[in-house]
């Protein structure tokens, strides 16, 4: 298959890309708007991020392909999969910390998905 063939496939499987492009990043602004978005492990975040893209590839592209369905219940997975052993807890946003360590400690904390091992680690002292 030459790469006009290929191309020409992947417009069909998945959509103009333009348009599939421009209405997965519409999903993906809106998320980062979350109140939440902050908080989430990078690995949440990607995740989130490759399922808008494949919403955006069954909204343009071919809606029937297994693969796209699959891929999305395969991201969630992986993302809950590494959220098991964490069993996170919800953190306090940084702008609500009493002192200013605190909200230094609470933004380390969600930028790198530790607070929950640094919890772990506390409880068992």
């Amino acid at each position: 298959m030459n790469l006009d063939e290929s191309l020409r496939d992947k417009q069909i499987t998945n959509g103009p890309f333009a348009d599939t492009a421009d209405l997965s990043q519409s999903f993906k602004f809106l998320m980062r708007r979350g109140a939440n978005w902050e908080r989430l492990p990078t690995s949440a975040k990607e995740a989130l991020e490759l399922i808008a893209s494949h919403v955006g590839k069954i909204l343009h592209g071919d809606h029937s392909e297994p693969k796209h369905w699959n891929d999305i219940a395969t991201l969630a997975r992986l993302q809950g999969k590494l959220l098991e052993p964490l069993k996170m807890p919800t953190l306090k946003h940084p702008m609500e910390a009493e002192t200013y360590d605190e909200q230094i400690d609470l933004m380390r904390a969600n930028k790198m998905g530790t607070f929950a091992v640094l919890k772990a680690v506390e409880d068992q002292s």
